[in-house]
């Protein structure tokens, strides 16, 4: 006897199995190991030919600096001094050479260190399927939980993917990003500390909530534990958005940007201007 609630079931699990498969092979792969750009490459190519147009902006901002000072000066109006533009100057190539470094050797590896602590502790993609495989006697609506489930580890994979872009994005323009300290009406160096602090920190956040959340739920397989990974699943998700608002919104973002390329290097910058100049 044809029983509709039983072919809708099969049919679910059919269809959720086949992405479940194909987002835990690739999550294993960006999300379970340690983010490591070696594996590309044309990374070190593309570093330094970057290195090589961005000291041509360089350039070119420093005397688009130098001639404004010069234009100011000439309509009496108040300007930076061309010691100041010298000193940036040399701040921005310093930080040109090393930003790479900074984000690839500095945050990535921290931010590793920090995943694989979760992930020695049990984080694998067999913990991951465990919340996939409905019982033998579920329910409809346990099924479509699961289901649910299944494509917010889709979701997931693609934010994978999305950051190992977005990494690489960054590592290619962080020279460019240094060079903008020269000339503070173009400086993107702060936001470019920032956005790269964002990335860094996604991967150790999203795999720790993970760990929390299977513990949170063990082995349980009823409706209420599969809506709670729902819930905690959501979160995981939101990751990246909320901590982009947290360090764009609150002190602790702009504590972050003047570390790098703010506050601390404008006095560091003056500092050096009455030594030397």
């Amino acid at each position: 006897m044809f029983n509709i609630t039983d072919n809708l079931k099969e049919l679910l699990i059919d269809l959720y199995s086949d992405f479940a498969k194909m987002s835990f092979k690739w999550l294993n792969k960006f999300m379970l190991k340690a983010t490591d750009l070696t594996q590309y490459d044309f990374v070190k190519e593309m570093n330094m030919t970057m290195l090589i147009l961005s000291t041509s902006m360089g350039v070119m901002f420093m005397m688009f600096a130098l001639f404004k000072i010069q234009f100011q000066r000439w309509g009496a109006m108040q300007s930076r001094s061309t010691q100041e533009v010298f000193v940036k100057t040399i701040f921005a190539t310093l930080f040109a050479t090393s930003a790479p470094w900074l984000f690839t050797e500095v945050l990535l590896k921290t931010a590793n260190s920090i995943t694989m602590m979760a992930v020695n502790k049990g984080i694998t993609t067999k913990t991951m399927k465990d919340l996939t495989e409905s019982p033998g006697d579920a329910s409809l609506a346990i099924v479509l939980t699961i289901t649910v489930i299944a494509f917010m580890f889709v979701v997931l994979l693609f934010q994978y993917v999305r950051r190992i872009g977005e990494i690489l994005i960054l590592t290619a323009f962080s020279s460019i990003a240094a060079y903008t300290l020269i000339n503070d009406e173009m400086n993107v160096f702060p936001m470019w500390w920032r956005e790269c602090t964002i990335i860094a920190i996604q991967q150790p956040f999203q795999v720790w909530s993970l760990w929390l959340a299977f513990n949170y739920i063990g082995t349980g397989k009823e409706l209420e534990d599969y809506c709670i990974a729902i819930g905690i699943l959501s979160l995981v998700l939101s990751g990246p958005g909320w901590l982009r608002n947290f360090l764009y919104s609150t002190g602790a973002g702009r504590t972050l940007a003047n570390a790098a390329g703010g506050a601390g290097k404008m006095v560091l910058a003056k500092y050096v201007s009455k030594k030397f100049f």
